[in-house]
């Protein structure tokens, strides 16, 4: 696996999460944890973080090989649906796209994240 410590998205994640731009699983938010790991939604997140060159950052980051690959097609992408309230108003499911790190490799990716979130289930992910 890649040095994650050169990759400047993964730093900017780790800034963005710990001053609180990116909450981890909000509505809105970019990054959930869900079952089997972190869900990195994309590329929406690579956007966030560089717009004019997120494809290029996107690259670097699955290059480290953090990411499972999909059970469906051995490709980079998962699905998952999150129980969301776009709205304001009504609860619904929406489908995201992104990238799944495993719980393995969280720490790696962002070693100041608290494990023990990963305990328990989060309820708003099916």
């Amino acid at each position: 696996m890649g040095q994650t410590n050169n990759c400047a998205f993964i730093t900017w994640l780790q800034k963005s999460i710990d001053n609180g731009a990116i909450k981890i699983g909000a509505d809105d938010s970019p990054v959930h944890v869900v079952r089997g790991g972190l869900f990195i939604v994309s590329p929406t997140t690579f956007k966030l973080f560089c717009a004019g060159k997120w494809l290029d950052a996107q690259h670097e980051f699955l290059s480290l090989q953090l990411h499972a690959r999909s059970p469906v097609d051995q490709g980079n992408f998962h699905s998952q649906r999150i129980r969301g309230r776009p709205s304001g108003l009504l609860a619904v499911n929406l489908c995201k796209v992104g990238i799944l790190v495993p719980f393995q490799n969280v720490e790696r990716l962002l070693p100041r994240f608290s494990t023990h979130l990963f305990d328990r289930e989060v309820a708003q992910w099916g």
